[in-house]
């Protein structure tokens, strides 16, 4: 069974995937003239995350603290996040 499924899902892959440049293609002409690979270090630091503890909600204080303590996390997602685009600019 999944000898023809398999041709039949990539068969419908391709011709998307062919509609789709068609349609990009058919009124631009667009050439690649430059290409540029950078490598950039990323220090560890800005790649690691504490996990998160399960919180232990009893009242709606606790649920506030749940929420307080994942935006801060988010936070620091943003602002690693940023350190890096900063280190890819320089």
């Amino acid at each position: 069974m999944l000898k023809t499924i398999y041709p039949k899902a990539m068969k419908l892959t391709l011709l998307s995937f062919l509609i789709l440049c068609l349609i990009g293609c058919g009124s631009k002409t667009q050439v690649l003239t430059k290409i540029q690979i950078q490598k950039v270090q990323i220090p560890n630091e800005l790649l690691s995350l504490e996990p998160l503890k399960r919180p232990v909600v009893k009242n709606e204080l606790d649920i506030l603290k749940a929420y307080s303590e994942l935006f801060y996390h988010y936070k620091q997602c943003e602002i690693n996040i940023e350190k890096i685009k900063e280190l890819n600019n320089e």
